[in-house]
């Protein structure tokens, strides 16, 4: 499965991305195999969810993040006994878009 281009990305996952950042990430992806989109991953160990999850929301806010949770939408999370979700004003790739800020949000996460 080769990089499908940016029609995908079209809207809130790639508006923050210039077209330097564009020919960046487009240099760099590498195709995968179609199965690690579409195969199904099975989980066994309940402990999982004990441990301490945080969700950054790049091209979706927390609040909408909450409202998948509440809705159902996203199961396995929903089971995390201890959930942070903080935000980043980005599209899919803060790391590209906003590094310095991903590395701060992502250094202050304290599970302990």
């Amino acid at each position: 499965m080769s990089f499908s281009g940016w029609e995908p990305f079209d809207g809130p996952d790639g508006d923050d991305l210039d077209a330097v950042a564009r020919a960046h990430i487009e240099a760099i992806a590498r195709a995968v195999p179609e199965t690690v989109s579409t195969a199904t991953v099975h989980y066994g160990d309940e402990r999982r969810f004990g441990v301490p999850v945080t969700l950054v929301c790049p091209e979706f806010s927390p609040t909408q993040a909450q409202e998948w949770l509440d809705d159902g939408q996203i199961p396995e999370l929903a089971k995390a006994a201890r959930l942070a979700l903080v935000d980043i004003d980005s599209g899919h790739w803060p790391m590209v878009t906003r590094p310095a800020e991903l590395a701060l949000l992502l250094g202050a996460i304290d599970h302990r």
